[in-house]
């Protein structure tokens, strides 16, 4: 995942929160924390790569 890539996935993310809780909507929330385990899974990746050692390989689904 690339710098733009990510910083779509995290301002898609921070949506989502926001609007969980203007609505307190439960599908709304299913989404948010869909998309924060995504953010979370790819820092980890960045993580590794910055710590040099190979990324585990992990499939993300961007819906």
């Amino acid at each position: 995942m690339n710098a733009k890539q990510f910083f779509d996935l995290v301002a898609t993310m921070r949506s989502a929160q926001r609007e969980w809780y203007s609505t307190h909507n439960y599908n709304v929330l299913s989404r948010a924390k869909q998309l924060e385990g995504q953010v979370d899974a790819e820092i980890a990746r960045a993580r590794q790569v910055l710590e040099g050692r190979r990324p585990e390989q992990t499939e993300l689904n961007f819906e």
